[in-house]
């Protein structure tokens, strides 16, 4: 996952979008792992939320983050 996030961070600028689409109890919540928190803030972008997470029977989650 390290090598991603900083292939990620690599190509975008800073202040840079990411994106990130994730099903919760399949794996870790990205905003815990160490690596995203060292190159991206996570942030709304108005105007949407920084987190957009739907009902409990849907595990599906997004993340806005920005690249510092």
């Amino acid at each position: 996952m390290n090598e991603t996030l900083d292939a990620l961070h690599q190509v975008l600028a800073p202040g840079g979008i990411l994106l990130v689409g994730w099903n919760r109890g399949l794996i870790a919540d990205p905003c815990g792992l160490p690596r995203m928190q060292a190159l991206f803030r996570h942030q709304a972008v108005p105007p949407l939320p920084a987190r957009k997470a739907f009902s409990d029977h849907i595990r599906h989650v997004y993340d806005l983050f920005r690249a510092v």
